[in-house]
């Protein structure tokens, strides 16, 4: 065989190793953004809650658009995702939530009260990490919070009526957002 052939089939070879690779980079930038993972932002680390079928990474993880300046909770109904957002506009946390899609409106929040347990309903375990900050369009407190022994994450992440998170991320939470922190609702 000549060397003219081997060069060609060289070059188209090289060339589809090269589409393959752009082609698998790009699959990866856009999938969508998963919990489980850890992002590093502007040299900071972020945190995000564990799942079985990821394993960690390395992922840029930015504030929502049009979500605001300063320190912040961003809560997407859409998406179903909570960024925890400190004063520098860098994403400490990120992860999936269980909540109202429709009986919150988008809009500016702030919290208005916390209780470390709080019994709402007489037949179910009490919830923890409890960070109100808005009323439902049924005038009922809406909160974030963690409910022991209900992960609804876990089982398809059927709507509660309030915002619900694992423990580690409901204390994340709690943590991050005393009374009068912002919290910005949007699609």
């Amino acid at each position: 065989m000549s060397s003219r052939p081997m060069l060609a089939v060289a070059g188209i070879t090289g060339a589809a190793l090269a589409v393959v690779g752009v082609l698998t980079l790009a699959a990866a930038r856009s999938v969508p953004e998963p919990p489980g993972r850890t992002a590093t932002t502007q040299g900071a680390t972020v945190t995000a809650s564990p799942t079985p079928t990821l394993s960690a990474a390395i992922v840029e993880v930015r504030p929502p658009a049009r979500s605001g300046t300063g320190k912040r909770v961003v809560y997407s109904l859409s998406k179903q995702r909570v960024w925890l957002i400190d004063e520098r506009n860098r994403v400490v946390r990120y992860y999936a939530v269980s909540g109202p899609r429709r009986s919150l409106p988008v809009g500016a929040y702030k919290v208005y009260e916390r209780a470390s347990t709080l019994a709402d309903d007489p037949n179910g375990p009490p919830a923890q990490y409890v960070v109100r900050f808005a009323y439902g369009r049924d005038g009922k407190p809406l909160a974030f919070e963690t409910v022991p022994g209900v992960d609804l994450l876990a089982t398809g992440g059927q709507p509660s009526r309030d915002v619900r998170q694992r423990a580690a991320d409901a204390r994340a939470l709690w943590d991050f957002a005393p009374v009068g922190t912002k919290i910005i609702v949007i699609r």
